[in-house]
C-alpha cells in the first residue's frame, strides 16, 4: 500500500481515501444548492432487486441513490408513502396494501396521470435481473401484462377519466397479474415507461448498464439501449468505487444538463484529487493540504460562477439551437428506426453522415424531429441546427438563423450566409454539432447539374459533427452518404393504431375491427392517417363510417385529396395525400419517361407480388433496371426478395390514377395496359400454370375494375377463364367466359371462329360445373356451325363433336352420344 494514501486514511477523520474525497464533493455540491431548485427535475429511479434469478447489481443502485439524496435531488421512490391507505385502500390487507403504495407511487412514471405529477426524468438501471424479469414476462402467464396496462391507459386518454378511476382501473389489471409466477414491481415501471416513451415527446428516460453484455441487452425496449453509462460490472469483474464516482458524475451532467460547467468543475477536481493520491511519496498532512485545498478552490470558483450568472450548461462552448416548431406532439413509435439513427450516429463511432429516405408522408420529418429532440435532452454538448432543402431559399434562410444564433460575422460582403456557416461549423470552434438537411428531394439542387453548384458544397466537415439528412429518394441518399443510408417504411399495425388513438377525439375509434380494416386500407402511412383524423374529428365520423366513404375508388380519391390544416409540416406543403406525390410523378415524367411508362402499368394491377416478367418491355435489360431503379428510388415500389417480384402501395397506385385523370390519360392508358396484358397473359397449360397463376390476379383485377373498350379485354377474359378450369376454380371460369361470349356474340358474326371458340370453352365449363343440358345445348350449336364451315376432319370441328358426345353421355342420352363417336370413328 503506499505510505501516504495509507498515512490519509489513518489522519483524515472518516477517511476512506477516495470515498470521502467523493462525499466531502457530494456536500460541497449540496451547499451550492443546484439540484433541489424550484426548476430542478424530478427523478425516478428504476432498478431490480436482488433475486435468485440473476445479478441485480442493487448495491450499485442503492449507492446511486444514496449519492442522488447527498446532493438533494428531488428523487421520488416507488417506496415513497403517499396515503392511498387513506384514499383508496380501504379494506386492504397488508400485501395488498403494499402492492397498492407502490403502485401509487409509481404513477409518476406515466406521462400524463391525473392529479399526479409526472416525474420529471427516470434513471433505468439496466442489470441481469431486469432483462431476465423482462424477457421471461414476454413469455410466461404475464405475457399480456404490459398491453393490458396501455390499453387501460388509452382507455383513460381517450375518455378522460378522473384519475380515481384510472388508478381502480390500473390497480384490477395489476392484482391480476400480481399472483403470477414471476412477477415483480419492477415490470409495472417497465410497462409505463413504455408508455411514457410513446406518449411523451420528451421521456427523459436515462438508461445506465450496470451488467450484462451488449448483446443482451439488443431484447430491451428502444428506451433501455440509448446509452453511453457503462458500468459493466460482470461476472468475475467487479467495479471499482473511482470507476462508480466517475460514471456518477456522467450521469449528474445526464441529468442537469443547465449544470454542466459546475458539475464538470467538481469532476475535475474528484480527479485531481484522487491523482494526488498516487503521487510521489510525501507527507499525508501535505496530500491532505492539496486535496483540501483543491476542493475550496472548486468551490470557490463555482460561486464566482453562479454570483456571475454565467450560464453553467455550456462547456467549452456553448450549445445553441435551431429546430423548427412543427414537432408532433402526438407522435409514436419508430422506435427501431430511431435506435438504429442514435447507434450510428452517437455510439458507433464512424458515421459522420447518413441519410434517411423514404415514400413522401411516410414520417421521415418527424422522425428527425424526434432525434433532434432526444438528442438536446440527453447529449448536452451537442448543438442542433436544421436546414430545410425544399429550396434554395428555405436552404439560405435556415443558414441565416444559424448565423443569428451563433453571432458569427462574414469574412467579406461577397461570403454568402451558407458559406459563412459552413466555415464555422468546420472550425474546432464550433464544438460538437448535429445538421439536419431536411427534405432533400431535389438530385440537382442538391448536387448541381453542371452550371451551378449544388447545396452540398455548403455541407459543413468536421469530426465533432454529423450531418443527417432525409430524402424520399434513394439515389440522392446514397449520393450523400453511401452504404450509410436507412430506408423508412410504412408503419406497422401497433403503432398505427397507437397513432389513430392519439389523433382522434371521444370515441370515435371504438370499433376495433372496423379501425384495423381502415388502417390497413389506408397502408399504414402516417400521413394517411393523419388526413383521415383531421377528417373524422372536423365531421364526428367514427372509424366505421369512414370505412364505408371509401369503399369505392372515387370515395376514396375524393376523401384523399381533400386538404387539411397540419402544423407539423412545412408552411405550402401539400397535406392531401393523393397531392404529396404529384410532383415526384412530374419529375419522373421529366428524367424518366420509362419509368412513367412502367408506374402506369403498375397502378392498374393489384398492389402486392407483381411479376417482373409482366412488366411492359423497355427494349433493354439495362432500360428496365433504369426504370425500376428510378421507382425504388422513389420509394414508389419495393422489390421482394430475388428481385422478380415487386409490391407498390395501393395509395400512391391511387394517386397515379389520379394524376393520368387531371392529364386526360386514364382511358388510353387503361386500353394501352390491356393490349399488354393480353400479349403476356400465357395460354392455361398445366405445365407453364406457375407462371399464369401469379399473373391472375392481376388480369383479374384489370378487367374487373377498370373499363377498357378494346377487345383484348374479352382475350384476357377467355385465357382467365380457362386457366380458372384447369386450376379447379369452376365458378370463376364460368363467369368469365360468359361474360366473353356474351361480348363476342354481340360483336362477331355467328360463325367467326373466335366466336366458336369461346363458346366453346364456356360449354366445357358448364359441363364441369354440372350444368350439363346447357353444356350440350351450347355445343349443338358450335358443331351445326363448324360442320357448315370446316372439312370433316378439321380438328376444331373434330373436337367439338368428341365433347358433345361426352357431354351427351353426361346428360343420359346415350344413343345420340353413340351415333356420334360411331361417325368420328369413320372420319
Amino acid at each position: 500500500m503506499h505510505q501516504c494514501e495509507w498515512y490519509f486514511r489513518q489522519n483524515w477523520p472518516g477517511a476512506n481515501s477516495r470515498n470521502d474525497i467523493f462525499d466531502n464533493i457530494l456536500d460541497n455540491l449540496h451547499k451550492l444548492d443546484l439540484f433541489n431548485t424550484q426548476s430542478s427535475p424530478s427523478l425516478f429511479l428504476v432498478y431490480a432487486h436482488e433475486s435468485d434469478a440473476g445479478e441485480a447489481r442493487a448495491d450499485v443502485s442503492l449507492k446511486i441513490i444514496r449519492w442522488l439524496k447527498r446532493v438533494q435531488a428531488k428523487l421520488e421512490s416507488d417506496k415513497s408513502p403517499r396515503g392511498i391507505g387513506v384514499a383508496f385502500g380501504n379494506g386492504l390487507n397488508g400485501n395488498e396494501q403494499a402492492v397498492h403504495n407502490i403502485l401509487w407511487s409509481q404513477f409518476c412514471l406515466l406521462p400524463k396521470p391525473t392529479n399526479v405529477k409526472s416525474v420529471d426524468k427516470v434513471i433505468l438501471c439496466c442489470s441481469e435481473t431486469l432483462w431476465e424479469y423482462h424477457q421471461d414476462s414476454l413469455t410466461n402467464s404475464l405475457s399480456d401484462y404490459f398491453s393490458e396496462l396501455e390499453q387501460t391507459y388509452h382507455r383513460s386518454q381517450q375518455s378522460s377519466t378522473a384519475f380515481e378511476a384510472l388508478y381502480d382501473d390500473m390497480s384490477k389489471v395489476v392484482d391480476k397479474y400480481a399472483k403470477c409466477n414471476g412477477f415483480h414491481h419492477v415490470l409495472t415501471e417497465m410497462a409505463f415507461l413504455r408508455i411514457r416513451e410513446k406518449e411523451s415527446v420528451q421521456p427523459g428516460i436515462i438508461p445506465i448498464i450496470l451488467n450484462g453484455s451488449s448483446e443482451m441487452f439488443e431484447g430491451f425496449p428502444g428506451f433501455a439501449k440509448s446509452t453511453d453509462i457503462w458500468l459493466y460490472v460482470s461476472e468475475g469483474l467487479s467495479y471499482t468505487d473511482e470507476g462508480l464516482h466517475k460514471r456518477f458524475f456522467k450521469l449528474l451532467k445526464r441529468l442537469y444538463v443547465d449544470k454542466t460547467t459546475t458539475i464538470e468543475h467538481f469532476e475535475n477536481c474528484y480527479n485531481s484529487c484522487v491523482n494526488s493520491l498516487r503521487g510521489p511519496e510525501t507527507s499525508g498532512a501535505e496530500i491532505l493540504n492539496t486535496i483540501q485545498s483543491t476542493i475550496l478552490a472548486t468551490m470557490h470558483r463555482c460561486r464566482d460562477d453562479l454570483a456571475a450568472g454565467i450560464r453553467t450548461s455550456t462547456s467549452k462552448c456553448r450549445t445553441h439551437y435551431v429546430i423548427p416548431s412543427i414537432m408532433n406532439r402526438k407522435f409514436t413509435g419508430r422506435e427501431e428506426i430511431l435506435e438504429r439513427l442514435k447507434q450510428k450516429l452517437f455510439f458507433k463511432k464512424g458515421t459522420p453522415e447518413i441519410a434517411l429516405f423514404g415514400l413522401g408522408g411516410v414520417g421521415k420529418t418527424q422522425v428527425a424531429l424526434q432525434l433532434a429532440t432526444w438528442v438536446k435532452e440527453n447529449m448536452p454538448k451537442i448543438s442542433i441546427f436544421w436546414a430545410p432543402a425544399l429550396s434554395k431559399e428555405s436552404f439560405e434562410q435556415a443558414c441565416t438563423e444559424i448565423v443569428s444564433e451563433l453571432h458569427i460575422r462574414k469574412v467579406s460582403d461577397q461570403e454568402s450566409v451558407m458559406e459563412t456557416v459552413r466555415r464555422h461549423l468546420s472550425s474546432e470552434a464550433a464544438g460538437q454539432w448535429l445538421l439536419i438537411v431536411d427534405n432533400a428531394d431535389d438530385q440537382n439542387m442538391l448536387f448541381g447539374d453542371g452550371t451551378r453548384s449544388g447545396l452540398h458544397e455548403y455541407f459543413p466537415r468536421s469530426e465533432g459533427g454529423v450531418i443527417m439528412l432525409t430524402s424520399r429518394f434513394r439515389e440522392i441518399a446514397t449520393s450523400f452518404a453511401s452504404k450509410d443510408v436507412l430506408e423508412l417504411r410504412e408503419m406497422v399495425p401497433q403503432e398505427a393504431a397507437s397513432l389513430l388513438r392519439n389523433l382522434l377525439i371521444e370515441n370515435l375509434c371504438e370499433d376495433q375491427a372496423a379501425t384495423e380494416e381502415l388502417l390497413k386500407e389506408l397502408t399504414w402511412l402516417p400521413l394517411a392517417i393523419h388526413q383521415a383524423a383531421a377528417y373524422m374529428n372536423s365531421n364526428n365520423v367514427p372509424t366505421s363510417r369512414y370505412l364505408e366513404m371509401q369503399r369505392t375508388e372515387a370515395g376514396k380519391a375524393r376523401l384523399l385529396s381533400k386538404q387539411y390544416p397540419d402544423t407539423t409540416r412545412y408552411r405550402g406543403m401539400q397535406n392531401a395525400v393523393a397531392a404529396t406525390w404529384l410532383i415526384s410523378f412530374e419529375r419522373i415524367q421529366e428524367s424518366s419517361p420509362e419509368a412513367i411508362e412502367i408506374l402506369e402499368f403498375m397502378s392498374f394491377m393489384e398492389a402486392k407480388a407483381i411479376p417482373r416478367s409482366m412488366l411492359p418491355w423497355l427494349g433493354s435489360d439495362e432500360q428496365m433496371e433504369s426504370a425500376i431503379g428510378t421507382l425504388s428510388g422513389y420509394a414508389f415500389v419495393t422489390k421482394r426478395e430475388g428481385g422478380n417480384m415487386f409490391d407498390m402501395h395501393s395509395l400512391v397506385q391511387l394517386a397515379m390514377r389520379l394524376w393520368m385523370k387531371e392529364e386526360g390519360d386514364t382511358c388510353s392508358t387503361v386500353e394501352k395496359t390491356t393490349r399488354h396484358m393480353e400479349s403476356v397473359f400465357p395460354y392455361g397449360k398445366w405445365e407453364n400454370r406457375d407462371v399464369w397463376r401469379a399473373y391472375l390476379p392481376h388480369a383479374v383485377g384489370l378487367v374487373r375494375n377498370h373499363e377498357a373498350n378494346v377487345f383484348e379485354k374479352y382475350e384476357i377474359l377467355c385465357k382467365v377463364g380457362k386457366c380458372f378450369l384447369v386450376d379447379g376454380r369452376v365458378r370463376e371460369a364460368v363467369t368469365c367466359l360468359e361474360e366473353d361470349v356474351q361480348w363476342r356474340e354481340a360483336h362477331y358474326d355467328e360463325d367467326d371462329p373466335d366466336r366458336l371458340y369461346s363458346q366453346h370453352e364456356l360449354a366445357i365449363a358448364y359441363q364441369s360445373d354440372g350444368k350439363v343440358k346447357q353444356a350440350v345445348q351450347l355445343l349443338e350449336h358450335v358443331v351445326k356451325i363448324r360442320r357448315n364451315i370446316l372439312d370433316e376432319s378439321h380438328p376444331a370441328r373434330l373436337t367439338s363433336e368428341h365433347n358433345l358426345a361426352g357431354a351427351y353421355l353426361a346428360d343420359g342420352q346415350i344413343k345420340q352420344a353413340v351415333k356420334l363417336m360411331n361417325l368420328q370413328e369413320h372420319i
